[in-house]
């Protein structure tokens, strides 16, 4: 019940949610295009991404409709919110395509995948573990904020090719990051205690872990898709 009141509050969707995703948002734009890595890591820092993200995981594998819902909700109004500052920024600022922080959001590789699931993980390990969630939580904004801060940039300032690439990387780190936070809620018997609920339960967390499977599987053969184009354009 501790464990499920504290990610009930870090899933809702408030005025400070809001305020924090804006300013983390302009920090983190600022920071890629200006290739500020200490501006990226503030940013990350003072992310809310992490209380939507173990609601959702936590609503699975309870079975709990209401509380997927809610965090569904936040962190899909925190994503959107953060495209939207970015792409207004867009417009202000002069992209440099020259920055190393911010061409690494269109690299979409592999190690990006074990970054967000290793960030799920800790993350729904350190909730169970009643530890301090802070330093999860900047894994998980790594894994979500830059790369959506890029996607807003690219997109204002027309460069759809990398924009694709951007939006791949943040749409696999999203299922990455909710698989690898379910797993563990299941592995550390994270569940209802009524057996009507249980069976509910086990019903969402296979529906939704088959679902982000395959979606990782899809998303990694795209991965090794675009990295044999890129070399086969080098060689």
């Amino acid at each position: 019940e501790e464990i499920y009141s504290d990610v009930s509050t870090g899933a809702r969707l408030d005025r400070d949610f809001i305020i924090m995703v804006v300013l983390s948002t302009i920090v983190a734009a600022i920071g890629l295009n200006s290739d500020g890595i200490a501006a990226v890591i503030g940013a990350m820092v003072i992310a809310p991404l992490l209380g939507p993200v173990l609601g959702f995981s936590m609503g699975a594998a309870l079975g709990d409709f209401k509380l997927l819902k809610r965090a569904s909700i936040t962190l899909g109004s925190g994503i959107a919110i953060a495209l939207v500052c970015a792409w207004l920024l867009s417009f202000v600022l002069q992209i440099d395509l020259q920055s190393r922080e911010l061409m690494s959001r269109a690299e979409v590789r592999l190690d990006g995948l074990a970054l967000a699931m290793a960030a799920g993980g800790a993350a729904a390990l350190s909730l169970t573990r009643g530890q301090a969630s802070a330093l999860v939580g900047v894994m998980v904004a790594a894994a979500l904020l830059p790369p959506g801060a890029a996607l807003g940039l690219f997109v204002g300032a027309g460069h759809w090719t990398l924009a694709l690439r951007a939006g791949l990387l943040l749409s696999l780190n999203v299922v990455a990051l909710v698989l690898a936070a379910l797993i563990v809620f299941r592995l550390r018997k994270i569940r209802p205690r009524a057996w009507i609920d249980q069976k509910n339960a086990d019903r969402a967390v296979w529906i939704n872990a088959g679902l982000s499977i395959l979606l990782l599987a899809a998303a990694t053969a795209l991965i090794l898709w675009l990295d044999l184009g890129a070399e086969v354009s080098v060689g």
